[in-house]
């Protein structure tokens, strides 16, 4: 789903976007932070992912354009809710707000003095650091009293020489007084109460801010909760098994932390995923597999699609809405192009959507020529007395033999998978 309604204004330098006529925080679904934002400049369509969404008028981009533009179109794919690609759309804006909260907290420890917070709604606040902090804190207890603490231990304990100690810690430490000195220790920590008042509160809209934070169990899983534990997030290690994921408790479902050097992947989507002409599992339906002479596959979702071959190296697809809108493969990234051995793709692809939705894709030699003469693509495009002529660079051909190209579609809203949908729900 694209929601375009309105235009938008935006400044170079600034993540801050304005909308006009638009209806982010009203729209059913709501535009929500996470989702990808294609801002028009010029001729080009430039990718943003939206990191807050502040009112119905105003949003926060998570990078910032280098460019400004005035009154100009956009499009936002929307995701529907209660499925994969909004609880993936909801991971990616969680990871993001914790990288914010990364890199303040790195500003906010680092340096001196009073320091600017940017937060996600591209708002500035300013703060002491804690250097500044530490400054104010330091001399609280000099030398002299802790003397005066020790002499009167020294001696019997008897009421007076607890009241002494009690005035002289109490001169020295006001209320509000948080660092305490344990033992010999030269360490400074959180004292009791402190901790009691600042860690224990049950509902608090304060901000716990830490350079590390652990969650450690010595004998089950560690588990932090991100929300309410029926509707939010879990960041779960299971102790048994040593791994991590993270777990939507809302729709039940986990992303898994790469056991080993890999991707992540839902354990829902592993049925949907596909081979492409090179090996490589990717997300599938709704994909059309076109070969060399035009013939061509469905998957259950791109059923009713057609491809003809209307000539050397050209391919048309009707019955589709161009690529898909979720994004999965990039944002320009609705074609997987084969390649050889050394992973270096065969074929160029110029493509065109048409106003309909309908796709022209047209493939063309790549022969590499950088490389070592050994390593580039040569194809054979005839023999004439024996002697192989090749393909050149940039040649218009067809898809090379035995291989074939995979386009990942848009259907339209009334294709047959979706109607077969409506006819389950009912």
């Amino acid at each position: 789903m694209i929601y375009s309604d309105g235009t938008i204004t935006t400044v170079s330098g600034s993540s801050i976007v304005k909308g006009t006529g638009t209806k982010w925080n009203s729209n059913n679904p709501l535009v929500s932070p996470g989702m990808l934002m294609l801002i028009k400049n010029g001729d080009v369509n430039y990718p943003y992912m939206i990191l807050a969404v502040n009112s119905d008028t105003e949003l926060t981009l998570a990078d910032k354009p280098t460019f400004s533009a005035t009154e100009t179109t956009y499009s936002i794919n929307l995701t529907e809710p209660n499925n994969n690609s909004d609880a993936a759309r909801a991971l990616v804006a969680a990871n993001t707000y914790i990288l914010y909260f990364l890199q303040n907290m790195d500003l906010w420890m680092g340096d001196n003095g009073v320091v600017e917070i940017t937060l996600p709604s591209g708002k500035t606040v300013k703060l002491a650091s804690i250097k500044a902090l530490q400054a104010l804190v330091e001399g609280k207890a000099d030398a002299s009293s802790v003397e005066e603490i020790k002499t009167a231990l020294e001696s019997p304990a008897d009421k007076k020489s607890v009241e002494d100690i009690n005035k002289t810690v109490a001169d020295k430490f006001d209320k509000n007084s948080v660092l305490q000195a344990v033992g010999n220790a030269t360490d400074k920590v959180m004292s009791q109460k402190a901790s009691t008042d600042i860690l224990a509160k049950k509902d608090s809209n304060e901000q716990l801010r830490a350079g590390k934070i652990s969650a450690s169990h010595s004998t089950g899983d560690s588990v932090i909760w991100l929300g309410d534990p029926k509707e939010g997030y879990d960041l779960v290690y299971v102790r048994s098994s040593k791994r991590g994921f993270i777990r939507n408790n809302r729709l039940s479902v986990a992303t898994y932390f790469p056991d080993k050097d890999g991707t992540f992947a839902l354990l829902s989507d592993i049925p949907k995923m596909i081979a492409d002409a090179n090996g490589f599992f990717k997300r599938a339906s709704p994909i059309v597999k076109i070969h060399p002479d035009g013939s061509f596959e469905t998957s259950e979702e791109s059923e009713g699609a057609r491809v003809q071959r209307t000539g050397m190296g050209s391919y048309f697809i009707s019955g589709v809405m161009g690529y898909n809108a979720d994004g999965a493969w990039g944002v320009n990234g609705g074609v997987s192009v084969p390649k050889d051995i050394n992973g270096l793709e065969l074929i160029y692809v110029r493509d065109k959507i048409l106003s309909n939705g309908d796709t022209e894709i047209q493939t063309f030699h790549r022969q590499h020529t950088h490389l070592p003469k050994d390593f580039q693509n040569w194809r054979i495009k005839e023999i004439i007395d024996g002697k192989p002529f090749y393909y050149a660079d940039g040649e218009q051909v067809d898809i090379p033999p035995s291989t074939w190209l995979d386009v990942r579609v848009q259907m339209p809203v009334d294709s047959i998978w979706e109607q077969q949908q409506r006819l389950k729900a009912k």
